[in-house]
């Protein structure tokens, strides 16, 4: 070669080896060359911008300036130890959040304009930026002003600013190493954190900041009651058809009456001093029960606001130390391979927290939209970050890594297009219609961007259809697991609680025993909430006999304990029974390389990390059963399963310690506590699962020739797959999109559409369509006491029933449709079975 890359390499004239030489010699020339412009390339099809100079300490002392600067914001403005309650009463008032709403709509229409307007078409950077700025302030300002409905909204974008200002800072310092920037991000990160959390220790156990001990308690409690007056002020609810302000003894304590309000006359303007009542219809119970939940969530975040900053600032300097190791990629392939399970460790844990945060609330909170407000906006700046910063990097990585390969190979199923339908919702519709008015703007023969014409090609060659079924299929799953079997569990549970109370300990033991065995073999019914109640009646009903209370307690926790264990064992046996099936075996892919990982995983003998994460970490039902289809030693699978000691038992005492024993103090305090043990449980439960998910991958990669040999016990499945593929491919051609009809295409897409609205209804607006009810909670009280008025079915709200109405339409149209599907696929096996013989 004569030229390589643009340098000059004389013709050696000698032997292949000799000419390899000079070529590499020409390379690593370009590559001293490239250096000195400021480019490294690592790879003949990779190469990454390198800034030159190192970051100073003066650029350090900067970046942890305004990152002090913006968490001293957060509490001051924030929380309670400073002016959080004076933020809240100004963003309390009735315009605020329609302001807010409206400048929120005001940057997308903004942003929409921006996209049309070609606004990336600028060729400099700081004018991008200016144009782009009014949107994204807007958008800021907006979700600050929607604290009236939404709490939490402030603090999460106050809180997500901090990743932002780490951008504009890297963006005003200049070009510097991005890996070393990312690091010492990193330690300002850690070190602001820990600033916080000593700030907020030392104000809730320490008289050095507020003036005394702040804990939660009583005291606590009624003071934040009192100094939140101004918030109950500027909120108004319809009672007895009159719209009257909200008063927390009147309406929100427990000594409020739950179908009667009484007000003055002259609150209605009258002359008259007496006090006058109304009914409140239920209707109006729910709205007003809805408000003061509302009110009671602001003044908790406002407690614990410096504690949550402090740990997002955690998340934010993890995820700084993975992109570190992203950026150092040319130090190594193994540590970008490294920091990539870092990056999809820590998306997984994020989405295990939502996941937490929904079965938690189901049991025991109302912070549902909270945890998913949160993660979600995490989720979002991994996301927007990962593009800008580092998709070149993980580009090289998935070219050159088998780890990352098998990483991202998921992104070429069907499943996971589905997935992401969901996640985008209608937001991928609204991106069509904006990206043809841009082009429609810009002239020309093209009807969509490069980037969209890329995503109908992907889809051209997809089936379109099977990945809308799938989506139907994870919505009705999503339903029955996290919100159907979840609420129904909770009132049974409750029912449980009540009923046990008037039977001996012996007795209560052994029925509860029995049933929590019955519900754990059901497989939509979550482990949580059992565990809760085993807290709650064994520690209830202990405490009124000779065992007393904290025997009960003890008690408790060892039912729970082998309950679990009796559950695994019976699971097992309902695996190995459907196991015998060549069908069941196929459905969960015992042929497949990921099922073959788990096995190898969960075949070790003893306790491995690896087998206790997945039998711990993983779904109670569908890991005991996936065990005895695979017909792995039962002991071994029982063993392993021995940790879940420390899941069950913090579940366990938080139920207990909901009902304290009589005379035992401040009943916050028991409530603080019971939450944090919840809290423990979930953290145990979802570091399991992050766990469980890096061992599985580990073993896919390091494991997959092996396993993916054929097998002489597999070869039922693989016959049947063969077997099934006429039938596949009937199915897949009647459900290809052009051979649907116009009926059936407006059919599946309306279903579609019409269960993924239902779905974020039933998700993000819990506390609207579902009344709160805890398994601690009695159906026969008061709403205001959390109770269901005697009537089960009043845990569903008005919106709720509409809801499920839809979803139940939804799944009706889902029904017609696959009716439809097989019997063409039907059609078409017939047609082919009679062609072979006329042209014989």
């Amino acid at each position: 070669a004569e030229h390589v890359n643009g340098a000059q390499v004389e013709r050696p004239g000698n032997t292949e080896k000799d000419c390899a030489e000079h070529v590499n010699g020409a390379q690593e020339e370009q590559k001293t060359v490239a250096v000195n412009a400021h480019t490294v390339i690592l790879s003949p099809s990779y190469s990454i911008l390198m800034d030159i100079s190192s970051v100073r300490w003066v650029h350090v002392l900067f970046l942890f300036s305004v990152l002090a600067l913006t968490n001293a914001g957060i509490v001051w403005y924030l929380s309670d130890i400073h002016l959080g309650m004076w933020t809240m009463t100004l963003l309390a008032r009735s315009w605020v959040w329609k302001v807010g709403l409206g400048l929120m709509g005001t940057s997308m229409v903004y942003v929409a304009l921006m996209y049309i307007f070609s606004w990336d078409s600028c060729q400099r950077v700081w004018l991008q930026i200016l144009i782009a700025l009014p949107a994204y302030l807007l958008w800021c300002v907006g979700g600050i002003l929607l604290a009236r409905p939404y709490p939490e909204a402030p603090l999460v974008t106050a809180v997500f600013q901090v990743p932002v200002l780490i951008g504009v800072v890297r963006y005003a310092i200049g070009r510097v190493n991005r890996g070393e920037f990312a690091w010492w991000a990193s330690i300002c990160l850690f070190a602001v954190s820990a600033i916080m959390l000593a700030v907020w220790l030392v104000w809730v156990y320490t008289s050095y900041l507020g003036g005394g001990p702040n804990r939660w308690s009583s005291e606590i409690k009624a003071d934040l009651v009192e100094r939140s007056s101004g918030i109950y002020e500027e909120i108004q609810v319809v009672m007895g058809g009159q719209e009257l302000f909200l008063d927390h003894e009147l309406d929100c304590s427990p000594n409020a009456h739950p179908g009667i309000r009484y007000y003055a006359g002259e609150e209605m303007g009258n002359s008259t001093h007496e006090l006058i009542s109304v009914n409140v219809t239920k209707t109006e119970q729910e709205s007003r029960t809805a408000a003061c939940a509302n009110v009671a969530k602001t003044r908790f975040l406002l407690w614990i606001s410096p504690l949550i900053a402090s740990i997002c600032n955690i998340f934010f300097g993890i995820f700084g130390m993975a992109s570190r190791t992203v950026y150092e990629g040319n130090k190594g392939l193994h540590r970008a391979e490294r920091a990539l399970k870092w990056f999809m460790l820590l998306v997984a844990f994020t989405i295990l927290v939502m996941w937490g945060g929904v079965s938690v609330a189901g049991t025991s909170m109302r912070l549902t939209v909270s945890i998913i407000a949160f993660s979600l906006a995490f989720l979002v700046m991994v996301a927007i970050w990962t593009y800008l910063e580092i998709r070149k990097q993980i580009e090289h990585i998935v070219h050159h890594s088998p780890q990352a390969q098998l990483l991202f190979s998921v992104a070429n199923s069907d499943w996971f297009w589905a997935v992401g339908m969901i996640a985008l919702n209608f937001l991928f519709l609204l991106a069509v219609a904006v990206d043809f008015l841009r082009q429609k703007v810009r002239g020309g023969d093209r009807t969509f961007s490069p980037w969209l014409e890329g995503i109908v090609r992907v889809m051209k060659k997809r089936n379109l259809v099977g990945i809308l079924l799938k989506v139907l299929l994870l919505c009705e799953l999503y339903f029955v697991f996290s919100i159907g079997v979840a609420k129904a569990t909770s009132v049974f549970l409750s029912w449980l609680n009540e009923t046990l109370m008037e039977f001996t300990l012996a007795l209560v033991v052994a029925i509860f025993f029995a049933v929590g065995f019955l519900l754990f073999m059901a497989p939509p019914v979550p482990g949580i909430p059992v565990y809760i109640c085993a807290g709650i009646v064994i520690s209830s009903r202990a405490a009124t006999t000779g065992v007393g209370y904290w025997g009960g307690v003890g008690l408790a926790v060892l039912v729970g304990f082998i309950l679990k264990l009796t559950a695994v064992a019976g699971q097992y046996g309902i695996g190995a029974t459907l196991g015998r099936m060549v069908k069941v075996q196929q459905a969960v892919g015992v042929d497949k390389v990921a099922t073959r990982a788990i096995e190898q995983i969960l075949s070790a003998r003893g306790l491995t990390i690896g087998k206790v994460a997945v039998l711990v970490g993983g779904p109670d039902w569908p890991t005991s059963v996936l065990c005895g289809i695979l017909k792995l030693n039962l002991f071994q699978c029982i063993l392993g399963t021995v940790p879940i000691i420390f899941v069950s038992s913090p579940c366990v005492v938080a139920g207990a310690l909901i009902v304290p024993p009589a005379d035992s103090g401040d009943p916050a305090n028991w409530a603080t506590a019971s939450s944090l043990t919840l809290m423990l449980s979930a953290f145990m439960q979802l570091i399991s699962g992050v766990v469980a998910f890096y061992y599985v991958q580990e073993v896919t990669v390091k494991c997959k020739p092996e396993l993916e040999k054929d097998r002489p016990e597999h070869q039922p499945v693989k016959d049947l797959t063969e077997k099934e593929k006429e039938s596949v491919a009937a199915f897949k051609e009647a459900t290809a999109w052009a051979n649907l009809g116009l009926f059936k295409q407006v059919l599946i897409l309306f279903c579609t559409m019409l269960m993924l609205v239902t779905i974020v209804v039933l998700a993000l607006l819990d506390q609207v369509c579902f009344r709160p009810f805890a398994v601690s909670s009695r159906i026969g009280a008061d709403f205001k006491d959390g109770g269901l008025n005697g009537d089960a079915l009043n845990i569903v709200l008005n919106p709720g029933w509409a809801a499920l109405g839809a979803f139940a339409l939804a799944c009706l149209l889902h029904i017609i449709f696959l009716q439809f599907a097989n019997c063409q696929a039907r059609k078409i096996l017939r047609k082919n079975k009679i062609a072979p013989a006329s042209d014989a």
